[in-house]
């Protein structure tokens, strides 16, 4: 795997790769490993070809990118729409609206805990 004592190594990390057994891995481990087998797959798969391995980090890039927008566009409509819904709080509520409008008013003016 590592070298001599290496199962004794991942078993005393912080956190630990391998159970105190020294025959199993920790879920981190079997992570590690998979990753390992992965990109050594990658290396043989493209031939260590700079060009082509470049071309895939770049595919890999895009693709996060866009998932990651994609969750923010999801989120903001949510929260949107959620307040688009509560503004008919003054109908409903017109108590806890003067409130929150108080609140509001006596925040807007204060400069670090001082009024103005």
């Amino acid at each position: 795997m590592g070298g001599e004592l290496s199962m004794t190594r991942w078993a005393t990390s912080e956190p630990p790769m391998a159970k105190p057994d020294h025959l199993h891995f920790t879920k981190r481990g079997y992570v590690r490993i998979g990753m390992a087998l992965v990109a050594a797959a990658l290396l043989v798969v493209y031939r260590a070809n700079v060009t082509s391995l470049i071309q895939l980090y770049i595919i890999g890039v895009f693709v996060s990118f866009t998932l990651g927008q994609t969750g923010m566009v999801v989120h903001w409509t949510r929260l949107l729409r959620h307040v688009a819904s509560t503004t008919r709080l003054k109908e409903r509520y017109p108590l806890i609206y003067e409130d929150v409008c108080e609140l509001k008013e006596s925040r807007r003016f204060e400069v670090k805990g001082q009024a103005v």
